[in-house]
């Protein structure tokens, strides 16, 4: 097998024959054998879909708010049925009187102390219940893609009626909680 230089195939000297511009729109150079009138259409203009009818929210603002909305729900409701799960009347009742700061130290194998790292416990798991940043990145495009595609309509007025009864809700759990 005889070995093929790069360098030489490409260093070959090649005989160019130039080529005679007429303008610089090459549309303008063609030719037609028949030049009968071309009847020129124009391109309908196309609504763009992202663009929201008047009076109703686009559906990533659609997304954001349903998402938005129902984590703020999930993130009061969901550590509210936990505690009441995980803690009796009793245990409700001595937190009360503890300081779940850290920062009072209580005897090892006592109520308090026990008490208190259930309290952590609970702590640690009420921190995972919020969305995290690439959860509501994913719900709010699907959302959004939901809502676009059932051409769902939201009015910015029922897109603040939704963040206002999520804020008000959790205001409100405060009082049941007790």
């Amino acid at each position: 097998m005889e070995a093929v230089s790069l360098g030489e195939i490409l260093g070959k000297k090649v005989n160019v024959t130039p080529v005679t511009v007429l303008d610089d729109d090459p549309a303008d150079n063609f030719v037609m054998d028949d030049p009968e009138p071309v009847e020129v259409i124009e391109p309908e203009e196309v609504s763009d879909r992202a663009e929201p009818e008047h009076g109703y929210m686009p559906p990533d603002h659609i997304g954001e708010t349903i998402v938005n909305t129902l984590d703020g729900l999930q993130s009061s409701v969901l550590p509210f049925l936990l505690e009441m799960k995980v803690f009796t009347k009793k245990e409700k009742e001595l937190l009360q009187t503890i300081d779940t700061t850290g920062s009072t130290p209580y005897p090892l194998n006592s109520q308090e102390n026990n008490l208190l790292e259930k309290w952590k416990r609970h702590q640690e798991k009420v921190k995972q219940v919020p969305f995290n940043d690439g959860e509501k990145t994913r719900l709010i495009a699907a959302t959004a893609r939901y809502a676009e595609t059932t051409e769902m309509k939201l009015s910015p007025l029922e897109g603040l009626m939704l963040s206002f009864s999520e804020v008000v809700f959790k205001r409100g759990a405060m009082f049941f909680t007790e």
